[in-house]
C-alpha cells in the first residue's frame, strides 16, 4: 500500500512539476518580449571637482530610462518600480486628438494673476499642442492640472503614471520602432518628481512633451518657458541669476538683464568674465550700475560654472567662450549633455534628436541653449552665443526684444532672422 500511494504521489508530482515548469516558460517569453532591445545608455555626470565624466545607466525597452535612480521616470514615478502593477485608469471627456493641428488649443490670456501656464506639445516641441492658463489652487498638483483639461487622461500604476493624453499614448515602438512617451518641465526644468508630488504656485510654467526615449534623460533643461526659471525657479526656490560676459559684451549683458527685470525677475547680477592670468579687479563703468556687479571671474576658475548656486546666464561669442575649460569639454559632451548643437573652429553643427548632424552654418548664427547637472537642477547653465558677433547680438535681442519666438522650444539656433527649433525636426 505505501508503494502504491508512493508511486502515485510521484505521478502526481511530476504532472504538477511539468505544469509548472511549462507556465514558467510562458512568463519568461512575456517578460523577454517587451524587453528587448535592453541596451546601455551614456548619461554625463559631474563629479564633487567638476569634471565631467560619463556614467552607463541600464535601459529597459528604450535608450536613456534610467532605473538606478529616484523610481522615476522624467518626473512620473517609474511604473517598473513602483510594485503596484499594470493598473491604467482612463478619465473619459470629450475626446479632442490633440496632435492634429486643426485641435490646437490657444488660451492667449493676458492677465495671468492668479494662474498656471499649462503646454502640451510633440516631438521636442516642434509642435505645439495646447497653451492653456488654469486657475492656482491650494494643493493642486500638476496631476490635478492634467485632469482639469478637457482631454481624455489615460493613468497607469495606481493613477502616478501619465500613460496618454488625448490619443497619444505611451508606446513601446515595438522590435524596430521607437519608444514614445510624455514627459514634463517644470519652468523649464526637467522635473525629478512625480506630477502628485508638485504643488505648482501662481505664475509657474508646466510643459509636457510627448517624444522619443533616446534624449529624455539628456535634457535636462530647456529655454522654452521663458522668462522661467529666472522668476519662480523650481520647487519653491527661487536662486539668484548672474549674467556672466566678456568686456566687449557689456552692452549685451545690460540689455539682457533690463529685460529679465521688466519681466519681474528681481535678483539678477552681472559678473565679468577675465581672460588674463590674473583677476582683473578694475571697476566696469559705463551704463551698468556698480551695484550690481557681482564680481570678476577668471577665465579659468570653473568652480562658478561646474557648481552653481544660482542660474546662470553666459553671454559671448564662441572663440572667446571656448577658452572656458568647462565650455570647451560641454561643446564635446555634445548631446550626451543635452545639446544639439556643436561648434566646431568656423562654424556650429545642428543636430536632430537621435544625434545626427543635419545642418552645418558657418557665419551670422547665434544660439540660444540650457543645460543643468541632472534632474530637477534649480540652478541651470543657460548660454547665449554665435559664430560670430552678428549671431552673438541677434540671439540676445531675440531672447530680450521678441522672447514669445522661443516659447516652446527645446533650445533654438538663429540665422538670418530664422528661429531654427532645436533638435531639428523634418
Amino acid at each position: 500500500m505505501y508503494c502504491i500511494v508512493t508511486k502515485m504521489s510521484y505521478s502526481k508530482g511530476v504532472c504538477f512539476m511539468r505544469r509548472i515548469f511549462a507556465s514558467l516558460i510562458l512568463v519568461l517569453i512575456m517578460l523577454i518580449m517587451p524587453g528587448c532591445g535592453e541596451k546601455e545608455a551614456v548619461q554625463l555626470q559631474k563629479n564633487n571637482n567638476g569634471q565631467v565624466s560619463e556614467q552607463v545607466v541600464l535601459s529597459h525597452g528604450n535608450e536613456n530610462e534610467d532605473l538606478s535612480t529616484n523610481d522615476q521616470i522624467n518626473g512620473q514615478i517609474n511604473p517598473i518600480d513602483s510594485g503596484d502593477g499594470e493598473d491604467l485608469t482612463e478619465i473619459q471627456d470629450d475626446e479632442l486628438p490633440i496632435n492634429d493641428p486643426k485641435n490646437v488649443v490657444v488660451n492667449s490670456h493676458v492677465d495671468n494673476d492668479g494662474q498656471i501656464k499649462l503646454i502640451l506639445s510633440k516631438n521636442y516641441g516642434s509642435e505645439q499642442l495646447l497653451e492653456q492658463y488654469i486657475e492656482a489652487r491650494e494643493n493642486l498638483s500638476i496631476m490635478d492640472g492634467l485632469y482639469s483639461l478637457d482631454l481624455d487622461i489615460e493613468t497607469a500604476y495606481g493613477g502616478s503614471y501619465v500613460n496618454g493624453i488625448g490619443d497619444l499614448h505611451a508606446d513601446n515602438g515595438g522590435f524596430s520602432g521607437e519608444r514614445q512617451d510624455w514627459f514634463y518641465y517644470i519652468n523649464g526644468i526637467f522635473a525629478d518628481m512625480g506630477a502628485f508630488d508638485y504643488y505648482p504656485e501662481e505664475g509657474e510654467v508646466i510643459w509636457w512633451d510627448y517624444h522619443s526615449w533616446k534624449m529624455s534623460k539628456g535634457v535636462p533643461a530647456v529655454i522654452g518657458c521663458y522668462p522661467e526659471p529666472f522668476l519662480h525657479g523650481y520647487d519653491g526656490k527661487v536662486t539668484a541669476t548672474t549674467i556672466m560676459y566678456f568686456s566687449d559684451d557689456v552692452e549685451l549683458a545690460v540689455e539682457l538683464q533690463d529685460a529679465l527685470k521688466s519681466k519681474g525677475a528681481k535678483d539678477i547680477k552681472l559678473s565679468k568674465i577675465d581672460t588674463t592670468d590674473t583677476t582683473d579687479t578694475t571697476d566696469v563703468t559705463g551704463t551698468i550700475d556698480i551695484m550690481n556687479v557681482a564680481d570678476t571671474i577668471n577665465v579659468y576658475d570653473t568652480q562658478k560654472l561646474s557648481k552653481r548656486k544660482g542660474s546662470v546666464i553666459l553671454i559671448g561669442e564662441w572663440d572667446k567662450l571656448k577658452k572656458i575649460p568647462y565650455m570647451k569639454e560641454l561643446n564635446e559632451a555634445g548631446i550626451r549633455a543635452g545639446l544639439f548643437i556643436h561648434f566646431t573652429d568656423d562654424s556650429v553643427e545642428l543636430f536632430d534628436y537621435s544625434g545626427e548632424k543635419v545642418k552645418q552654418i558657418s557665419e551670422k548664427a547665434g544660439v540660444i541653449t540650457a543645460t543643468g547637472e541632472g534632474n530637477g537642477d534649480d540652478s541651470p547653465l543657460w548660454f547665449i552665443t554665435g559664430t560670430d558677433r552678428d549671431g552673438l547680438v541677434e540671439a540676445v535681442q531675440v531672447l530680450a526684444d521678441n522672447p514669445e519666438k522661443i516659447v516652446g522650444s527645446f533650445s533654438v539656433a538663429i540665422h538670418n532672422s530664422e528661429i531654427i527649433k532645436l533638435p531639428y525636426m523634418e
